[in-house]
């Protein structure tokens, strides 16, 4: 993609929401559109210094919003951006500090679905950061929460699915899942149960492929493909792993 072109629309709408903010600075919406704004933007930039910068002044105003009655959304964004927080510190080596952000990122998101459970696919968000620090927790050597966190992030991702039916991309989420749990079962010494996991993700890989619109579009085709070649290499991996 044209990421010149997207980081240039992205400092236009930061300085866009900014100047609102400014013009109105008792809107609590106003500002927390700033906030996403530098938020987007540092995105774009997660690879530059100025990446980790941007963050930094969505997570103040946001730190600022916080101290006010707090709103879904408020929370919400805050979730996000420590999320990336965790991200941009994983990549720069500090696992310990990723692993952090990304139980701040779980607890908001738990703050919201218990206060605000209607609020948009919030279960399935939580299914999300649950594995996101499942995987985090496993890269820092913390096995034993990694499998805990992996477990309730697959019960977040089913009870999502009993109230609504899942989208593509929560489908695809939960497939993902199974086969980061698989890791974790094999690394604790599991492999019975890292196979049935397995086998999990590849009945819900299938059943995607039986989308039109998810088998015609030829990148999400093309990662269907990659991650069944994938379950059928862990998959004798965990029969070797048995023998």
């Amino acid at each position: 993609g044209d990421t010149t072109g997207a980081i240039a629309s992205a400092e236009k709408s930061a300085a866009l929401f900014d100047a609102v903010a400014l013009a109105r600075p008792t809107e609590r919406i106003d500002r927390l559109n700033a906030a996403m704004g530098h938020r987007v933007l540092s995105f774009y930039l997660q690879n530059e210094p100025r990446g980790r910068q941007e963050l930094d002044r969505a997570m103040a105003i946001t730190e600022e919003l916080m101290r006010g009655a707090t709103i879904p959304q408020i929370l919400s964004e805050r979730s996000i951006e420590f999320q990336n927080l965790g991200f941009i510190r994983a990549r720069a080596g500090d696992r310990a500090g990723a692993t952090t952000a990304h139980e701040s990122s779980l607890a908001l998101l738990t703050d919201i679905l218990e206060k605000f459970p209607d609020y948009a696919r919030i279960r399935e968000r939580v299914g999300t950061a649950s594995g996101v620090l499942a995987y985090s927790l496993f890269y820092s050597g913390q096995l034993t929460r990694a499998l805990e966190m992996g477990q309730a992030s697959l019960r977040h991702y089913a009870l999502a699915s009993q109230a609504t039916a899942p989208s593509v991309q929560a489908q695809r989420n939960t497939a993902l899942m199974w086969i980061r749990n698989a890791d974790f079962q094999l690394a604790a010494g599991d492999p019975a149960a890292a196979q049935s996991g397995l086998a999990e993700a590849r009945r819900i890989h299938t059943g995607l492929l039986e989308i039109a619109t998810y088998r015609e579009d030829p990148v999400t085709a093309m990662e269907a493909l990659a991650g069944l070649i994938r379950l059928a290499g862990e998959s004798n991996d965990v029969r070797q792993a048995e023998r």
